[in-house]
């Protein structure tokens, strides 16, 4: 049994998780069939390293680096989680705290700094230069909320009311004194789309809207799937208009007094905003602007394009000076219209932008459970042989270590009935596999855990009730758990009544703000620090709670602009997989059932081995490797060792592996040189060595 203790803990060592690349060689091969049988013992096949009943203590030290070196061969491959990358084409931010005291979005005005596609110009029209500039606004005190009513636990962005796209004019400028006339608007650009201004009052905007160009009999402006041609007319008077379609056919024609608009019938309206005639060619040529929409007059707080969410904002009174400004202003009338809720986002009209709340930035957590807890051992150290039970305690367990210096998972309150009105804990030692109990008044002393950057702390009351609050005092965020207690002093129920969910047993204070009663919610919600209370209902009704911990303070991502793409970058590496069965025996233990499923290593010669004399016997192993009656076979020359590899050993499919020498210290030689690689290279199916290990002689067989 010796030995079995003393490989299982070396490769208890090895199995820490570090990860290996290597090369693929033969299967049959003394330098691949390491590899082979750890790939084997990944996919369920498993391996044993079998020693002779009276093995010398070098063939015992030799099986355990032959079965430490196997051990790295056994490997999972383990998936690297996906990291998400936003392509955003303008103002991302990954700091954005949460709750009503978390970071405002208060990035008031964004422009072409910001967000590229965002215009910043200078234009020249009738001799003069003007600058202007788009911006977007933000509401002020935009941020992610955690209200939890709102959404049944979903965070989301609020709040989206006075949201404001503007076009800046940094130059003043004077239209009647430009000459600014149908024929000569000036162009402006709003949310990406062209309009010509026509005229400013102090109460409204006259914009021209569509697609401009020049038609006459012969060359049309083409609109669509339709051309536009200007058959007539009368220089500064009128024009007649044909329209024909794709194939050439009239389908209508209509006459217009310079200035005047006619809706066609077919979708789109034409103005005529010049006309002039050739007295040469007796022709007349028409500048046309065509569109659903030509010409507007519009006034502040007026509809944008019919949509009731948005007004016009029009900074001009009657004439535009530098910063006066033509946009539109976001007035929801619903709630939801209000609000980005985690994983979408808000699009402006034409698309132009969006403000999106794609994610949180922090992705691990460590899971909390805390529950009553049955009937339990406590040790007063980890090499006591004898503990006491304790009942009615309260364990707390996360799925990581957090407790004691991140050392350990588990812990459980208790009432020390030694000592009257103290509450202590004990913590779960894994490698003792017991409860360990830490001498300490709960009661008084805080206990503390840690996750990555995260310190919480739980801290017990039980003065006229019986409390636990578990907090992250640099938040403000705590979470509070009644409790109550029998006679003495142990713990029954979470809140008044076992196996029911109540609203008062479980309350959160966030940010150091006002209690609130959580106890019945049914959904997950989150606190301004991150934690996530998972369903206080359906737990409670096991008088149970569950809290997830984020390894930090958790952030919101948000942009506004336009979101181009996003990635998810993950993979897979390879670790050491743990084995979760015996890979050492002695040959008198090793069962029919072990001989037909796994692979065996077999460390000693047929004279100290049993097995390999069964080999030998049964003709997998050659007469002159045996050992008749304890003398052993003419291949068993004075200094010389084997490594053989041997095919449908013990079973069909599975594969003997004799590592044997004449004597202790030749099979010595054998292991070390198998276990240090040093015949890797090696492509036969056996090999005879002799020699040291670091002048070895290596004969292929």
């Amino acid at each position: 049994m010796q030995i079995k203790r003393f490989v299982a803990s070396s490769l208890a060592a090895l199995m820490a998780g570090a990860t290996f690349a290597g090369a693929a060689l033969a299967a049959t091969s003394v330098g691949g069939v390491l590899k082979t049988l750890g790939e084997q013992a990944t996919a369920g096949v498993p391996y044993l390293v079998v020693v002779g009943d009276t093995a010398a203590a070098s063939d015992i030290v030799g099986a355990i680096d032959v079965a430490s070196a196997l051990a790295q061969h056994v490997t999972k491959e383990v998936a690297i989680p996906g990291v998400t990358v936003f392509d955003v084409e303008g103002k991302a931010w990954d700091d954005i705290e949460l709750g009503a005291t978390g970071t405002s979005i208060d990035f008031a005005n964004l422009t072409k700094t910001n967000v590229p596609y965002l215009i910043r110009d200078k234009f020249t029209f009738s001799g003069q230069e003007y600058y202007v500039t788009e911006k977007i606004v933000l509401p002020a005190g935009f941020k992610v909320e955690t209200d939890d009513i709102k959404y049944n636990g979903t965070l989301y962005l609020a709040d989206l009311t006075n949201l404001k796209y503007q076009y800046v004019f940094n130059t003043g400028l004077n239209l009647t004194e430009l000459g600014v006339t149908y024929d000569k608007p000036l162009e402006v650009s709003i949310l990406g789309k062209k309009y010509y201004l026509l005229d400013v009052s102090p109460a409204s905007i006259t914009l021209l809207s569509g697609d401009v160009g020049l038609a006459d009999a012969t060359t049309p402006m083409e609109f669509g799937n339709y051309k536009l041609y200007v058959v007539d007319g009368q220089s500064g008077d009128w024009a007649k208009i044909q329209i024909r379609d794709a194939n050439d056919n009239v389908v209508s024609s209509v006459i217009l007094d310079e200035g005047e608009t006619k809706d066609t019938g077919l979708g789109f309206k034409i103005k005529l905003l010049r006309v002039w005639t050739s007295t040469i060619t007796n022709t007349a040529t028409g500048k046309l602007l065509v569109g659903s929409e030509v010409e507007k007059t519009v006034s502040n707080g007026e509809e944008f394009k019919d949509d009731w969410r948005w007004d016009f904002d029009i900074d001009a009174p009657g004439y535009i000076n530098a910063s006066n400004y033509i946009g539109i202003v976001y007035k929801p009338q619903t709630d939801d219209g209000k609000y980005v809720k985690i994983g979408s986002k808000f699009v402006a009209p034409e698309g132009y932008f969006e403000i999106g709340y794609p994610k949180n930035v922090v992705d691990q957590f460590v899971r909390l459970e805390i529950s009553l807890a049955g009937s339990t051992t406590v040790y007063p150290d980890v090499t006591a042989r004898t503990g006491w039970v304790v009942d009615g305690g309260l364990l707390i367990s996360a799925d990581v270590p957090v407790f004691e210096g991140e050392t350990y998972s588990k812990i459980l309150i208790y009432y020390n009935s030694t000592a009257p009105g103290q509450y202590v804990y004990a913590y779960y030692d894994d490698a003792a596999k017991k409860y360990v109990e830490k001498n300490v008044n709960v009661n008084t002393t805080n206990i503390t855990g840690k996750f990555d950057k995260t310190t919480f702390i739980l801290d017990l009351e039980s003065t006229t009730t019986t409390t636990l609050t578990l907090s992250v005092p640099s938040a403000g965020d705590a979470i509070t758990l009644t409790y109550s207690v029998d006679a003495s002093n142990k713990f029954t129920s979470l809140g008044n009544n076992k196996g029911e969910a109540e609203a008062g047993e479980l309350n959160v204070t966030w940010a150091g703000g006002t209690p609130q009663s959580k106890g019945t919610v049914e959904y997950d919600f989150t606190s301004p620090y991150g934690l996530v209370v998972v369903n206080p209902k359906s737990n409670g009704a096991s008088d149970r709670v569950v809290v997830k911990i984020p390894a930090e303070q958790q952030k919101a991502y948000v942009y506004v602009g336009k979101l181009k793409g996003e990635t998810t970058a993950g993979g897979t590496y390879r670790t050491y997989a743990p084995l979760s069965l015996p890979v050492a025996k002695l040959a008198s233990e090793v069962t029919t059932a072990d001989k037909t499923n796994a692979n065996i290593v077999l460390v000693g010669g047929p004279c100290a081995n049993a097995l390999v004399q069964q080999l030998v016997d049964a003709g997998k192993l050659d007469a002159s490797f045996t050992c008749a009656g304890g003398t052993p076979g003419e291949a068993w020359t004075p200094g010389a060792a084997y490594v053989k590899v041997i095919e449908d050993a013990f079973a069909t499919g599975r594969i003997a592996l004799v590592v044997a020498g004449t004597d202790a210290a030749d099979t010595r030689l054998a292991t070390s040189l198998l276990s240090q690689g040093k015949l890797e290279d090696q492509t036969a199916a056996g090999v005879k060595v002799s020699g040291t290990v670091t002048a070895p002689v290596i004969t292929p067989m």
